[in-house]
């Protein structure tokens, strides 16, 4: 089971700490992984464009936050906020409705406090991958390099005061979303969001639409307006910059609206 690695401290006036660096690595990691992916899944008839909805007005169950503190101020460590249970299908499928199934893997998280008395301790469950599968749109949870997926990660939990102490977006970049206070971390990888009790980081990851060797094509349908990406190849870095571009376009129109449904759970 993997675990992921994150650093909270306990209410003190102290900056708050940021997980920005590396960012340019993870965004060159994933293009490279993008360019090598396959796409298709096989069919023979065309890929359809993605189609991307609205939040629903009213989402799905809403999260439990009803938990005991730690001495810390953070939630009970082994009763977090399970992240795999935040999203239900039917939110997913309001914003993604080509999809046909969601597969759900949960992780833990590693917290490292920051206090007058360190410690490390594992948030359960504070991590989820939603693997989706897209058949209309071609894009399969069976991609070998990038399946498509929603990553939903629950960083901190506890008094709103320790929440919003170690909130991890950038300040300087603040993204509109109703019902909480939102940023990107960088400026393609996804959304991180706070109110009250909970901070959460949402991020989509899907593979090229189109792909023929390193030539890529992606189209998304918005609102019934169609909006299209390419790249063929020829200038690396023209082909950075669109790739870029196609990533904030996802981010704006999906993953604020999956932030958008979190909020309005709790």
């Amino acid at each position: 089971m993997a675990i992921r690695e994150h650093m909270l401290r306990p209410p003190r006036p102290a900056d708050v700490h940021s997980r920005q660096a590396g960012s340019v690595a993870i965004l060159l990691a994933v293009l490279t992984a993008n360019v090598l992916a396959a796409c298709g899944g096989g069919d023979d008839k065309p890929a359809e464009p993605l189609k991307l909805g609205r939040a629903p007005a009213e989402p799905g169950k809403s999260i439990d936050l009803d938990i005991p503190l730690d001495a810390s101020g953070f939630f009970a460590f082994n009763q977090w906020p399970q992240a795999c249970e935040i999203l239900t299908d039917a939110d997913i499928e309001a914003v993604l409705p080509q999809t046909e199934e969601v597969k759900r893997t949960p992780d833990d998280q590693d917290i490292k406090i920051i206090g007058d008395v360190p410690q490390t301790v594992t948030a359960v469950g504070a991590t989820c991958t939603y693997k989706l599968d897209l058949p209309d749109a071609g894009l399969r949870p069976d991609d070998p390099a990038i399946p498509p997926s929603i990553r939903l990660t629950v960083e901190s939990a506890g008094s709103p005061e320790v929440v919003e102490q170690n909130f991890s977006g950038d300040v300087n970049d603040p993204t509109k979303v109703p019902g909480g206070e939102c940023y990107v971390r960088d400026k393609s990888a996804g959304v991180n969001c706070f109110k009250g009790q909970l901070a959460f980081q949402i991020t989509s990851r899907f593979p090229h639409q189109d792909l023929d060797n390193v030539a890529w094509t992606d189209r998304y349908v918005v609102g019934g307006k169609t909006t299209t990406f390419t790249d063929d190849g020829t200038d690396k870095d023209a082909g950075f910059e669109e790739f870029t571009k196609a990533e904030e376009f996802r981010r704006d129109a999906l993953d604020v609206e999956l932030a958008e449904i979190v909020l309005a759970k709790y």
